[in-house]
């Protein structure tokens, strides 16, 4: 289960870097959005069975957030007054996103059955970065 913690700290990785017409604003706006739907789908898992059914789901959020880093790395580093910027536009919202994110990965990594469910080699190998 830590790496559903890695999955969340990609979310970070968003905001400081960003490929073609992507911006770093909007890679981190999408970002942002596939992590509050991760932990609105986390939300839902409250035991064995709705974890296996959220699994699909969980799978495609996280290669779409692998997806979002990789097109970010493309992009040059942000420089102070980027990053200021991006912060003073969505620093709060973002944190209210990762709190309830990490709220809910606290949740089911403490719970043992929902934690089997999701030791899942497809799931564990998106959550890595798709290695």
């Amino acid at each position: 289960m830590k790496r559903f913690a890695i999955a969340a700290s990609v979310f970070v990785a968003v905001l400081s870097i960003g490929c073609g017409k992507d911006t770093r604003a909007s890679l981190a706006k999408e970002g942002q959005a596939a992590m509050a739907e991760l932990a609105t789908l986390f939300e839902g898992v409250k035991d064995a069975d709705t974890a296996r059914a959220a699994k699909p789901k969980l799978i495609t959020l996280a290669n779409k957030i692998n997806s979002i880093n990789d097109r970010a790395q493309k992009l040059p580093e942000p420089t102070e007054a980027e990053m200021k910027a991006m912060t003073d536009s969505m620093g709060k919202s973002m944190e209210d996103t990762m709190m309830k994110l990490q709220t809910q990965l606290m949740r089911v990594m403490f719970d043992p059955a929902i934690q089997k469910e999701l030791d899942d080699p497809a799931l564990q190998k998106a959550l890595n970065g798709g290695k």
